[in-house]
């Protein structure tokens, strides 16, 4: 979104505002698929603390210049993608019950809705690495935060709107629909293809974006 509006704040508000409908449709699609193991109460931790991390970021946001915010979000891709690249190898479901410590959820809920609110990200890049961790299967670490992505989303949208941060509404006619339907693809793609080939396809992308950002 950079690249067709030169506004990084315009950038985010969009960036989130499609994630809100790209998260929905990912998440009742894994939702089908019986891929959200975590209870209600282990849930509820997380959406708190989601939405107390979203209002510090959208707020930070505000704060921030866009030509720097520009260079931050650079950098932040370039160590997500080594991350991504270069990672251990991702564990076998070692917690089919999603049996994640309370206070874990809510530390992870709160930098994912920080970082997910600040940069536009959805959070998921910090919420899936937390809940392998814990030894979750790498298919129902990404539905949960699929299933967490409105709820970032919405609640950064609403204090953009706060701050007079807008997001494009017009481009977003043409993105949502086409997101949503490759939204359901990239739920198919995560259930039959090797983990580690996406993860390493996903950071070469996000290494020439970043790359990009700062040329």
């Amino acid at each position: 979104f950079y690249f067709l509006f030169g506004d990084m704040h315009k950038a985010v508000a969009s960036s989130v505002l499609s994630a809100f409908f790209f998260g929905l449709a990912s998440s009742l699609s894994y939702f089908r698929r019986r891929f959200l193991p975590l209870d209600i109460k282990n849930y509820s931790f997380l959406i708190i603390s989601t939405i107390l991390g979203s209002i510090m970021g959208a707020y930070l946001l505000k704060l921030t210049p866009s030509y720097q915010l520009k260079r931050f979000f650079a950098l932040f891709l370039i160590f997500i993608s080594i991350n991504l690249f270069y990672g251990k190898r991702l564990a076998k479901d070692g917690n089919p019950k999603g049996m994640v410590p309370g206070n874990v959820l809510f530390f992870t809920g709160l930098l994912a809705g920080l970082i997910g609110a600040y940069f536009g990200v959805g959070g998921g890049i910090i919420m899936v690495p937390s809940l392998i961790h814990w030894g979750l299967d790498p298919i129902k670490a990404v539905a949960i935060s699929a299933s967490n992505v409105p709820v970032v989303t919405f609640f950064s949208l609403l204090n953009y709107l706060i701050y007079r941060i807008l997001p494009e509404f017009s481009v977003m006619l043409f993105v949502v629909p086409f997101g949503i339907v490759g939204s359901n693809l990239g739920v198919r793609m995560a259930i039959r293809v090797p983990q580690i080939v996406l993860r390493r396809i996903f950071a070469i992308f996000v290494l020439l974006v970043a790359i990009k950002l700062l040329y």
